[in-house]
C-alpha cells in the first residue's frame, strides 16, 4: 500500500495553502480540517506527511543540487534521488519528497526538538512540495490591511517577519509569515495563506510586545518565538495590491548626511521579475523546463501587481512610519 493510501484514515488533517495535508503527527501550526471538508475538497490529491522513528538519514542523493549557508556548514542541502528529492537539514531532519509533491517523508535527528523539525517542515519542505505541483510559492510575508493585501519579499534578515508582526499588532490580518502561495484568477493575483503562526527573533518579540501566547524554539545558541495565531491569522485568500522588496537602510553615523528615510520606488518589470525570481521557492533550480514555466508565471504576476522597493530603517521606533508609508501607497479603493 502506498504512503497516501495508509494515511486516508489518520486522525490528523490540515490545510496548507489550497491543499489538504494528511499527517501521522500533530502539526499545531496548521489549521485543522474536518473529514467533511476533506471529502468536499477539490479533486487535487492531498499531501501526505509521515515521520519515521528511525534515527538514520536517508541514503545520499545521486546528485546534490544546492547547498545553502556556510560552505563547510550548510544549514540546508537538496539533492536528486531515484525516489524524488532529498532535503537535508544537518542536525535537524531529512525530508524525502516524491517527484509529484504528493508525499513528504521525514526522519528527524534525535538531537533536536519536535518544534524545530516542524519549523523546517512548514517553512521549507511543504512549500517545496507545493512547487513540485507547479504552484507559485514565494519566500515572503503577507498582511491584509483595510486598503488591501501586500507582500514583503527580501532575503532572510531583511525584516519581513518583524514588519508583518508590526502590522498585526496594529490591527491588520497576518496571512503568512514566511511563505505565500500566489495564484491568478481572471486577471487578479490572489495570496493564499499557508500556516497560522509567526516566528520572531527574541529582540523583535520583546520590542513588539505581542499580547499572544508564544513558544521558544532553539536555533543553535539563539531562540525564535513561535506566536500561534489561532484567532488572528487569516485563512482566506486576498487579492494582492502591492509587492514590496525590503531594502534595509544602514544606521546613520555621526556626521553623515543624505536621505535615510522610508521611501518607496516602483521597479521596472524586469527588476520586479528578478526580485520575484530570487524569492521563488523551487526544489530543483537546475530544471530548465521548470524555470521557463516559473518565469512565465512570475511575468504574469508582474504585469498585474506593482513590485516596489521599500527602504526600511533598521529601527523599531520607525516601524510606525513604515506602516504609514505603506498604507498611503496601497490603492484606496
Amino acid at each position: 500500500m502506498t504512503v497516501l493510501g495508509r494515511l486516508m484514515d489518520v486522525p490528523y488533517r490540515y490545510s496548507f495553502a489550497d491543499l489538504t495535508v494528511l499527517s501521522d503527527t500533530i502539526l499545531p501550526d496548521l489549521a485543522p480540517q474536518s473529514r467533511d471538508s476533506f471529502q468536499a475538497a477539490d479533486q487535487e490529491a492531498p499531501l501526505a506527511v509521515t515521520f519515521s522513528n528511525r534515527s538514520s538519514r536517508f541514503p545520499p542523493p545521486d546528485r546534490w543540487l544546492a547547498r545553502i549557508g556556510r560552505r563547510r556548514r550548510p544549514w540546508m542541502c537538496s539533492g536528486l534521488t531515484k525516489q524524488g528529492y532529498l532535503l537535508r537539514f544537518p542536525g535537524v531532519a531529512d525530508f524525502l519528497l516524491d517527484p509529484d509533491g504528493r508525499t513528504v517523508q521525514g526522519r528527524p535527528d534525535g538531537r533536536t526538538t519536535k518544534r524545530h523539525v516542524a519549523h523546517v517542515l512548514l517553512d521549507h519542505a511543504l512549500p517545496l512540495a507545493l512547487s513540485l505541483r507547479q504552484k507559485t510559492v514565494l519566500h515572503a510575508s503577507a498582511v491584509a490591511t483595510e486598503h488591501g493585501c501586500c507582500l514583503f519579499i527580501g532575503p532572510s534578515g531583511s525584516g519581513k517577519s518583524t514588519l508583518a508582526a508590526s502590522f498585526l499588532a496594529d490591527g491588520a490580518d497576518l496571512l503568512s509569515d514566511d511563505c505565500v502561495m500566489l495564484t491568478e484568477r481572471f486577471g487578479t493575483v490572489w495570496a493564499i495563506p499557508t500556516y497560522t503562526s509567526l516566528r520572531l527573533w527574541s529582540d523583535s518579540f520583546r520590542r513588539l510586545a505581542l499580547s499572544r501566547p508564544a513558544e521558544p524554539i532553539r536555533f543553535g545558541s539563539s531562540f525564535k518565538h513561535s506566536v500561534l495565531l489561532a484567532a488572528g491569522g487569516s485563512r482566506r485568500a486576498y487579492p494582492v495590491r502591492r509587492i514590496y522588496q525590503l531594502t534595509p537602510l544602514p544606521e546613520r553615523r555621526r556626521g553623515q548626511t543624505g536621505a535615510f528615510g522610508v521611501a518607496i520606488a516602483r521597479l521596472s518589470p524586469r527588476e520586479g521579475l528578478m526580485q520575484l525570481l530570487t524569492s521563488l521557492r523551487r526544489v530543483n533550480i537546475m530544471d530548465p523546463a521548470g524555470l521557463i514555466q516559473a518565469m512565465d508565471d512570475l511575468g504574469r504576476i508582474v504585469e498585474l501587481v506593482p513590485v516596489k522597493r521599500l527602504n526600511v530603517p533598521r529601527r523599531y521606533d520607525r516601524l510606525d512610519e513604515v506602516r504609514q508609508v505603506v498604507r498611503r501607497d496601497l490603492p484606496q479603493s
